[in-house]
């Protein structure tokens, strides 16, 4: 099911909770990126296998396409870095299993969804892990071989949102806040350290102080303030919902620029107007990654 090559250049990020799916499709040729189609589907409020099979079924009709990139919620899969020594003897995926077990970073109730080489030395390999139960896994393998998509990748809400509103190159930490009705995801980037995610269910009113918190915690660790403060999400939509960031927390909150690593020519206007793409940043991140 899941593949990693493809001379395809049409790829699509599935951004997908527990009730909707937003997706964003991308053509990809040389350092031009296009975005071709944008949208959202709701999930169906029924059995879940069937609702979320069905979903993604109508999208791959719509839109005709093959390969996805895909995002599911942090409280159904997590990201772990796992290091293996190229001595190993053991088959990737049984020593990265040995590795999270010995490491109590896998319990018994848990199992590997996906994993691939995200860095290599001369003694070790490093591999990015996504961790799930064995029922989900289940669960969301048999959805997407019913469905007919080809996974070419599960990828973080945390590395999407960098891959979309952080300009690549750039060496300056930043803060992603990813504002939705029911969650915020709370990205930080540092280009010398491990980018750190927090997925919280925090009403609106608690995100400044959540945002705050983590601005200064940061700042203790490591005596560095955080550059820029980016946020996206749909409640990035509502006017004066920026405003209401910088004053509650008194720190330089602005707008993301989604498109930041399209390369648009100058002139260009992307599919996606401005007001909907702070909804489609963890999307369009995905197809891009």
């Amino acid at each position: 099911m899941f593949s990693f090559f493809s001379k395809n250049k049409k790829v699509i990020g599935l951004d997908i909770t527990e009730d909707r799916i937003r997706y964003v499709e991308v053509l990809i040729k040389g350092d031009k990126k296009s975005i071709i189609s944008y949208g959202e589907e709701r999930v169906a409020n029924v059995e879940p296998r069937n609702a979320l099979m069905s979903t993604l079924s109508g999208i791959k009709r719509k839109r005709k396409v093959l390969n996805a990139v895909v995002s599911l919620p942090a409280d159904i899969v997590r990201f772990e870095n796992v290091s293996i020594y190229n001595t190993d003897s053991l088959e990737v995926f049984d020593a990265i299993n040995f590795k999270l077990v010995e490491e109590n970073r896998l319990s018994s109730k848990e199992a590997v969804l996906f994993y691939e080489k995200s860095a290599h030395s001369e003694k070790q390999t490093t591999y990015n892990v996504a961790v799930s139960s064995p029922e989900n896994i289940a669960f969301f393998k048999s959805v997407f071989k019913n469905s007919d998509i080809n996974i070419l990748r599960f990828v973080s809400r945390k590395e999407a949102l960098v891959k979309s509103c952080i300009k690549e190159g750039n060496l300056i930490p930043a803060m992603i806040v990813n504002a939705e009705v029911s969650f915020t995801d709370f990205v930080i980037f540092d280009s010398f350290n491990q980018t750190k995610e927090v997925n919280l269910n925090v009403p609106k009113e608690n995100i400044p102080e959540v945002l705050k918190e983590l601005y200064l915690d940061f700042y203790k660790k490591n005596n560095q303030k955080i550059g820029y403060i980016f946020a996206c999400g749909s409640l990035v939509k509502e006017p004066s919902f920026i405003n209401y960031l910088g004053t509650h927390t008194r720190l330089p909150v602005e707008e993301a620029d989604v498109f930041v690593n399209l390369n648009l020519e100058k002139g260009e206007i992307p599919t996606i107007t401005k007001e909907e793409s702070f909804s489609y940043a963890v999307a369009l991140g995905l197809a891009l990654s």
